[in-house]
């Protein structure tokens, strides 16, 4: 199995409930964490700087983007160091972007997208 497939199966397999509860627990406190930086950072500064910049961009990109580099300016999302990745910043938005109504739906695709930055920046060694 090619690498790329295990990511694919990785992908298509990924099911929140089968996290153990710790787990999800942690999954779901940096999620309301990089929300709550989400919400903080759009009223500084250096967010409204970043809202005039992305202002007129409506595609889901740059949504997305915005969300991410908000969540950054907070400097409080979680970070793994074994990847050198601020996974939830990044995933968080993709999760919440993917028009998914429920809610586990929307938790397996934030599980995914963590776990694929964290695969992402060990692959490249940070």
């Amino acid at each position: 199995m090619t690498h790329l497939e295990r990511i694919a199966a990785f992908v298509c397999g990924s099911d929140m409930a089968s996290m153990p509860a710790v787990h999800r627990a942690r999954l779901r406190l940096h999620a309301a964490d990089a929300g709550v930086a989400l919400i903080a950072a759009a009223k500084s500064p250096e967010g409204r700087h970043l809202r005039a910049l992305a202002r007129g961009r409506g595609d889901i990109e740059g949504t997305a983007g915005l969300a991410t580099a908000l969540i950054r300016t907070a400097e409080t999302d979680d970070i793994h160091l074994g990847s050198c990745v601020t996974p939830t910043s990044v995933a968080l938005p993709a999760a919440a972007l993917t028009g998914a109504r429920e809610a586990t739906t929307v938790e397996n695709a934030l599980r995914v997208c963590v776990e694929l930055a964290v695969r992402l920046g060990r692959a490249i060694d940070g």
